[in-house]
C-alpha cells in the first residue's frame, strides 16, 4: 500500500481497525508488526524511510519506494472500457474488432437463448527452445453455439494453472452482463476455484488464505467481474484428450494463440481488494509470496553452494552421471530431516562420514598434508604407492576385493548389469546415480510385486530401495574406509610416530602457503606473485629421525653397550662415547675427500617420513 491510503485528510496515520473496514474486513485482531513499527515512525521528519542502522546492523535492504510500482487500473474512462467494455483485460489493437465483433455476437446468442450460454476454455503451456526461463503459454475458449473461439498469448508464472485460469478470465471479460454462463474447463484446479466463486464461498476466504493460492490475483479478478457483470456461473470438469471435440477445439485454439497471436496484460480495477502485490523482474507474482521467497532464497544458495569447493565433486559427476538428488538426500538423512530432538552417536557419525565423502573431504593424507605440518607425507597408507586423496580411496588396489564383493552381490540379487559397475562404485561413495536408482526402483517393485499379494505401493518400493542403497553404502564405510583407517593409524603411530596426544595438542601449526606453482594455477596467482615474489633457495636433503628410533632401528654407529652415537655421551653408564664420536669425524672426513655427498641428521621428538631422495 501507498503512504497516501495509510494516512487521513490531515497527513496523520490512521487506525489498523479503519485500515481493515475500508477493505471489508473483519476489526478483530491484534495489530501487527508492520503497523507498530510503520506508527513509531510516522511522526519523524525522515518518515516512511528504514533506519540506516538498527540493533548494530546496518541496513542492507533497499526503500520500498525504490522498487513499489502501482498496478494499473482500468477507470471508466480508458479506452479499453469505452470501447471494447473491459474491466480488467487490454487486448492488443489488433484483435479490438475481432474482439468487438465477437462480444456482439455472443450477446446476441444470449439474447435468443434465454440469457445462457456454454463456453469450453482451455490453456496451454510448451517450452521455449529459444529461452527455457521464458515458457509460451495461451489462453483460448470455443463457444460450441455460435462457434466462435479466441485466444492470446498469456505471461506469468509457468504453471498450467495460469493460462487456464486467464482462458476463464477471459471468457468472462467478452461476456455480455446478466447472463447465466457454463463453463467446461479440463483443469481440476481452475474448477476448484471457479466452483467457490459459483456458490459464494470465495469471499469467505481471508486474504491471507487468498494470497497462498496459486494465481490468486487472477482469480480475484474473475469474483470482481462475476460481481460486477451479475453472472450466475456453473462450472463443469471434463476429461482432457478424452474426445470431446468442443474441448479439443479449445485445445487447439490455446496452442495456436500461445505462438502465433498477439498477448494480452491483465489490470486491475477500481472495485478489486488487491492494490499491491510482490513484482520480480517486471513480473507480477500470482503465487504464495512467502513461498516464492523462499524458493527464490534457496535458490540463491543453491547458486553459492554450487561454487564453493566442496560442490566440486558432485558437479563433476553430474555432468557424466546425473545425480538422483532425491535418493542422496536420503541417503544423507537416514533417519527423516533433521528436526528439534537429538540424534543417535551411530546416525551422526554416518550423517558425518557420508557427508565428508559425497563432498570429497575425507580426512586423507593428503587432505591432512595440506592442512598440517604435523604430516609430512601424502602416500597412501594401504598400497604406499600413490597420494592418498579422496578419489584413490576408491581407486586403491586395496580396496578393488570390498568394491567387487559388493558389486557381486547386486549382480546375484539384481542382476546386475556390467554397465552399472561404475554406478555402484559411485553409491558405494554414496552418491546415487539416476541410471541406478531407476534400475533398482524396478528390480525393487519386480521383487515385492513376487513376495507380496498385489501391487507395492510406491511408498514400500521407494522405502525397500533406500534400504538397499543403505546397506551398499554402510558396506563400503566397514569394508573400505574403516579399514583405510585401521590402517592409517598403524602407519601414522609405527613409521611415522604420530600419536593421539600429538594431534589434539593446540599448538599444532597449520601448513605453510601453497608452493609456487600452485599458486600459478589459482584464479588469483598474479596477486601472490605480486605480493609474495617467490624466493629460489636451494636446501641441502635432509631426514629428520626420532631419538627412539635411533636405538631401536638404526645401528650404523652403535656402541658396545647399545646405544647410538649420535645420542650417546659419556657417563657412567658408558665411557666409550668420545670413541665412537671419534669415529664418525673420520668417516665424516674421508667422505669428503672423496667428495661423497653427506646426508645431515636432525634428531626430533617425532617421527617423520623421508623429505628428499636419498643417493
Amino acid at each position: 500500500m501507498f503512504t497516501s491510503q495509510l494516512s487521513d485528510g490531515q497527513g496523520n496515520l490512521k487506525r489498523y481497525s479503519i485500515l481493515k473496514r475500508e477493505r471489508g474486513n473483519s476489526t478483530k485482531g491484534r495489530l501487527p508488526l508492520w503497523y507498530h513499527n510503520l506508527r513509531t515512525r510516522w511522526s519523524h521528519p525522515t518518515t516512511h524511510s528504514l533506519p540506516p542502522r538498527q540493533n548494530k546492523h546496518a541496513c542492507k535492504w533497499l526503500e520500498s519506494t525504490k522498487t513499489t510500482e502501482e498496478i494499473q487500473v482500468i477507470t471508466p474512462l480508458h479506452s479499453q472500457r469505452q470501447s471494447l467494455k473491459c474491466q480488467l483485460i487490454d487486448t492488443h489493437p489488433e484483435s479490438h474488432a475481432q474482439w468487438t465483433h465477437n462480444r456482439l455476437a455472443l450477446a446476441d446468442q444470449a439474447i435468443n437463448n434465454d440469457n445462457t450460454l456454454t463456453f469450453y476454455t482451455d490453456g496451454s503451456l510448451a517450452d521455449n527452445k529459444a529461452n527455457a526461463a521464458d515458457p509460451i503459454m495461451g489462453a483460448a475458449w470455443h463457444n460450441p453455439d455460435t462457434g466462435l473461439s479466441m485466444g492470446y498469448r498469456v505471461w506469468g508464472s509457468a504453471s498450467s494453472t495460469n493460462p487456464e485460469a486467464k482462458a476463464a478470465l477471459l471468457m468472462l471479460e467478452i461476456s455480455p452482463p446478466d447472463t447465466t454462463i457454463h463453463i467446461h474447463t479440463d483443469s481440476q484446479s481452475t474448477h476448484n476455484m471457479l466452483q467457490k466463486i459459483a456458490d459464494g464461498s470465495y469471499k469467505d476466504l481471508t486474504v491471507r488464505n487468498i494470497m497462498k493460492r496459486n494465481c490468486w490475483m487472477t482469480w480475484e479478478r474473475i469474483n470482481t467481474i462475476v460481481k460486477s457483470k451479475n453472472i450466475n456461473l456453473h462450472t463443469h470438469k471434463v476429461l482432457a484428450h478424452s474426445g470431446n471435440q468442443y474441448n479439443d477445439t479449445a485445445d487447439l485454439v490455446a496452442k495456436e494463440a500461445a505462438r502465433n497471436i498477439p498477448d494480452l496484460e491483465t489490470h486491475n480495477s477500481e472495485n478489486c481488494r488487491f492494490s499491491f502485490t510482490l513484482k520480480h523482474r517486471d513480473l507480477i507474482i500470482e503465487e504464495n509470496p512467502r513461498r516464492y521467497l523462499r524458493h527464490l532464497t534457496q535458490n540463491v544458495r543453491r547458486g553459492e553452494w554450487s561454487k564453493h569447493q566442496t560442490a566440486q565433486k558432485l558437479a563433476t559427476i553430474h555432468t557424466t552421471s546425473p545425480i538422483d538428488w532425491s535418493a542422496l538426500k536420503e541417503i544423507i538423512h537416514q533417519d527423516g530431516n533433521m528436526m528439534s530432538g537429538f540424534s543417535s552417536r551411530k546416525t551422526s557419525q554416518a550423517r558425518s562420514y557420508i557427508t565428508k565423502s559425497v563432498t570429497g573431504t575425507l580426512p586423507t593424507m593428503k587432505t591432512l598434508h595440506d592442512k598440517w605440518t604435523l604430516y609430512d607425507t601424502t602416500t597412501c597408507p594401504r598400497c604406499f604407492n600413490d597420494t592418498e586423496t579422496n578419489q584413490h580411496v576408491w581407486d586403491c588396489p586395496k580396496s578393488e576385493p570390498a568394491l567387487k564383493a559388493i558389486t557381486d552381490q547386486l549382480h546375484t540379487r539384481f542382476e546386475l548389469p556390467s554397465s552399472m559397475r561404475p554406478s555402484v562404485k559411485l553409491l558405494a561413495q554414496g552418491i546415487p546415480t539416476m541410471a541406478l536408482t531407476q534400475f533398482l526402483r524396478k528390480k525393487t517393485k519386480n521383487h515385492l510385486s513376487l513376495s507380496a499379494d498385489g501391487t507395492p505401493t510406491a511408498k514400500d518400493v521407494a522405502k525397500e530401495m533406500t534400504k538397499t542403497m543403505l546397506s551398499i553404502v554402510h558396506s563400503a564405510y566397514s569394508d573400505i574406509w574403516k579399514e583405510r583407517c585401521k590402517a592409517s593409524i598403524i602407519y601414522q603411530q609405527a613409521i611415522l610416530n604420530i600419536q593421539s596426544n600429538q594431534k589434539k595438542n593446540p599448538q599444532n601449526e597449520q601448513r605453510r602457503p601453497p608452493p609456487a606453482e600452485e599458486v600459478e594455477d589459482s584464479p588469483h596467482g598474479w596477486q601472490a606473485r605480486t605480493t609474495h615474489p617467490p624466493t629460489h633457495t636451494e636446501e641441502e636433503p635432509m631426514v629428520r629421525v626420532s631419538s627412539s628410533d635411533l636405538d631401536k632401528k638404526l645401528d650404523a654407529y652403535r656402541c658396545e653397550c647399545g646405544k647410538h652415537s649420535l645420542t650417546h655421551f659419556p657417563g657412567r653408564s658408558c665411557d666409550l662415547a668420545g670413541l665412537i664420536q671419534n669415529r664418525a669425524q673420520d668417516i665424516l672426513s674421508s667422505s669428503r675427500n672423496r667428495l661423497i655427498d653427506t646426508i645431515p641428521f636432525f634428531l626430533e621428538n617425532k617421527v617423520l617420513s623421508w623429505t628428499a631422495p636419498r643417493q
